[in-house]
């Protein structure tokens, strides 16, 4: 077996998805999430970013923080 200490997250199971999926991820919008990538040095080809490429972006600006965020659901009257 492969030694997996070395991965953040395996592609196994992840989905293609669109620049506007990645952003709402991490809950930035579009052009911030562009400019967090170009700071990270990660050039994306056009269109759908595959399983690979999340890995990388993953991998170099962290795993986004799936939570729903505290303010939701906080509505118990």
């Amino acid at each position: 077996m492969e030694d997996c200490d070395n991965h953040i997250i395996e592609p196994v199971g992840l989905k293609a998805k669109t620049r506007q999926e990645m952003a709402a991820e991490y809950k930035i919008s579009v052009n911030t999430f562009k400019k967090v990538l170009k700071l990270a040095n990660i050039t994306l080809p056009k269109g759908l970013i595959f399983p690979n490429t999340q890995q990388i972006i993953y991998k170099k600006i962290g795993l986004p923080d799936l939570k729903k965020d505290k303010n939701e659901n906080t509505d118990e009257n």
